[in-house]
Parts: structure tokens; C-alpha cells; sequence
């Protein structure tokens, strides 16, 4: 949607939506299109801040033109407000950017009158604007939903300025979390989930490169399953897709151990899946043999679970669960004891991004 001013009159009249209902319009508009106002009402120069709607709006001057009211109104990312002779800028909707991965898009400005200039308005981690219009990271570092604005302007006399408020979705990068599974014994029923951290759920699985042991298979869920036909160990690779527009895919081998079966107690988890910051976060503790009821903890002496897990039970259900606060690869021992006063220790190293 872009405005222009009338050059003749340097007096800008600011028009709001109730003025606009006042008038007999017979409309509700749908505002979702244009950016949300800043702290204290905030907007760039030629918008102004609808309070009760919370959304910058442009200004317009007597020959506001009215043909551009409601077109593509669905598709718009921001709105364009014209200052200049015929300069606009499009407010098309910017492709996504993944965490962590490079990401450019160059602005191209239209109309005007000689070399273009442009200023960034609005906080983007990472992002820096170019002299010639590219807004561009090296490593998108933050993932989230980040609103801003560019005003670019022309050559002419009086200069020609256009402010076009913009969103851009930086998505969470894709990681399979799973690395080293949950031990499996010979002839016995064996299931695990596979998981994975960031993206879009849902996922699709599949093999890539390797197979599971003999009498395993992998579901296109993430559900490794089947009963072990021998003792072994093996490593498989595995690749997510996810449900992104594009989507995000990532691979990892994994590695699945098979044991004979027998009655000494045994630490089946063999590994930790990796966490998220900020994401919920639950690794089951499994044991075989002995004598159940097992205990768990984190043995003394060896280093504490990342900030924001615990060790907790409900029932015969332990686990290491919470929400993990600190990026950072951490190492710490578990212990098992059975009811017999029978112990195993197995360590583990849990990564969080």
C-alpha cells in the first residue's frame, strides 16, 4: 500500500481509523498487514501509531490515493508510504531464514530518480543492511519473529522517501538428537524413539546408509523396533525431514547395541539425547536384570546435569527431565541400584544448543 504526498502542501494530515468509520466507510479494515508500533508508540517518519490497534499506519496528504486501498492485502508483509516522485518499495513477504545459516535478500526499489539509499530501522540480531539494499547474516544467531522497517531514498530534488515495514522468521535449525540408543537384548521385544530438536514437526524418517541389527526396522515416525535376532552392535544412518516450506532435513548415525539376555543388572541407556534451550526436555533411565525396583541418581563426585534438568521418578519412570537454560556439553555419571543392593554405572554426555 503506498501513499503519496502532495509536494504543494508541506502540511501532513494524519487520518485514523475512527475518523475513517466516522465517515461512513461501512468497514472494519484489516490492519494484521501493517507492523505493530513501537515502544511508546513509536513509528517511522511517515507512519503514524493507531494506539488502540497497536499497528503504524502511513500518513497521507490531500491527494491520498485511495486505488491501492485493500489490494493484496493477504499476501502484504508491510506497507510503503511515498514521498517521492513515483518511488516505491515492494512489501512482498521475505523468504525465512534457518538458525545458524547464511541468509541475503536484496531490496529493489522502483521509480525514483537516481541511486538509491538505505537505512534499517528495527533490531535484527546478526542482520546488517548494505549501501546497496542487501540485508544479509553470515550465521542467522537468533531463532524468532522480528519486525522492522527499511526507508530507502532517491536522487531528487526534493528527495523521494519510501518506509516499508517488514517480518522476518528466522526458524529453528533442524538437529536429530539421538545418537547412541538404548541397549537392546537378544530375542526380546525392542523399542526406541528416535527424536529430534528445532524445525517443524511433524517428521519423516528414514534410513540412509547402514541397516538397524537383523529383526530391527525403522518406522518413517522415528520408532526403531523389532526383537534383536543377535548380539551386536551396530551403527545406521538416519535422516529427518521435517515440515518447513522448504523443508529442513538432517542426518546422523546412530548406534544401537544388542545383548545376550541374561539376569545381571545392566544400564540400558547408553547415551543422552541432545537438548534445546528453552525446550522441554526428557530422557527416560532404563535398566534390565537384577532385581527390580531400580533407584537412580547422579553419583557423587561426578559432575551435576546441565542448569535446568533434574533427576526425577514417578513411580518406576525415572528420568532426566526440565527445561535446559545454558548452551554447553555436559558430562555426568548415573547410577542404578537394584533392590538386591546390586549397582551399575554408566556415563553420559548431554549437548544443548
Amino acid at each position: 500500500m503506498t501513499v503519496h504526498r502532495d509536494r504543494r502542501s508541506d502540511t501532513v494530515h494524519s487520518v485514523s481509523l475512527a475518523a475513517l468509520l466516522l465517515a461512513g466507510c461501512g468497514f472494519a479494515p484489516d490492519l494484521s498487514r501493517f507492523p505493530n508500533c513501537r515502544d511508546a508508540g513509536e513509528c517511522p517518519s511517515g507512519s503514524l501509531c493507531l494506539t488502540q490497534e497497536n499497528r503504524c499506519v502511513p500518513r497521507c496528504g490531500e491527494n491520498c490515493a485511495s486505488s491501492d486501498a485493500g489490494t493484496d492485502a493477504g499476501s502484504d508483509a508491510g506497507f510503503g508510504v511515498d514521498a517521492g516522485l513515483g518511488l516505491a518499495l515492494s512489501s512482498r513477504a521475505l523468504p525465512a531464514a534457518i538458525e545458524t545459516k547464511p541468509w541475503a535478500f536484496t531490496f529493489a526499489p522502483t521509480g525514483g530518480q537516481g541511486a538509491y539509499s538505505f537505512k534499517l530501522d528495527g533490531g535484527i540480531p546478526g542482520f546488517s543492511l548494505s549501501v546497496g539494499g542487501q540485508l544479509a547474516t553470515p550465521a542467522a544467531p537468533t531463532p524468532g519473529t522480528f519486525p522492522f522497517f527499511i526507508t530507502v531514498e532517491d536522487e531528487a530534488q526534493p528527495r523521494g522517501q519510501v518506509t516499508t515495514g517488514f517480518t522476518l522468521v528466522v526458524q529453528p535449525l533442524l538437529r536429530i538428537a539421538s545418537g547412541v540408543l538404548v541397549a537392546g537384548r537378544q530375542g526380546q521385544p525392542y523399542f526406541e524413539q528416535l527424536s529430534a530438536t528445532g524445525g517443524s514437526a511433524p517428521f519423516r524418517w528414514v534410513l540412509d546408509g547402514g541397516l538397524p541389527p537383523a529383526g530391527v526396522s525403522l518406522n518413517a515416525d522415528g520408532g526403531v523396533q523389532g526383537s534383536p535376532t543377535a548380539s551386536s552392535v551396530v551403527s545406521f544412518g538416519v535422516t529427518v525431514s521435517d515440515s518447513s516450506v522448504p523443508p529442513q532435513q538432517a542426518s546422523r548415525v546412530v548406534t544401537l547395541e544388542t545383548r545376550l539376555l541374561d539376569v545381571v543388572l545392566a544400564i540400558a541407556t547408553r547415551g543422552a539425547a541432545d537438548g534445546r534451550v528453552g525446550t522441554p526436555y526428557s530422557q527416560p533411565l532404563k535398566a534390565y536384570g537384577g532385581s527390580p525396583a531400580y533407584t537412580w541418581s547422579v553419583q557423587t563426585g561426578s559432575a551435576s546435569l546441565p542448569p535446568g534438568l533434574t533427576l526425577t521418578n514417578a513411580g518406576s519412570a525415572w528420568q532426566v527431565s526440565g527445561t535446559p537454560t545454558v548452551v554447553g556439553t555436559f558430562d555426568f555419571t548415573i547410577r542404578c541400584v537394584d533392590s538386591a543392593l546390586g549397582s551399575q554405572s554408566q556415563a553420559l554426555r548431554l549437548v544443548v544448543y
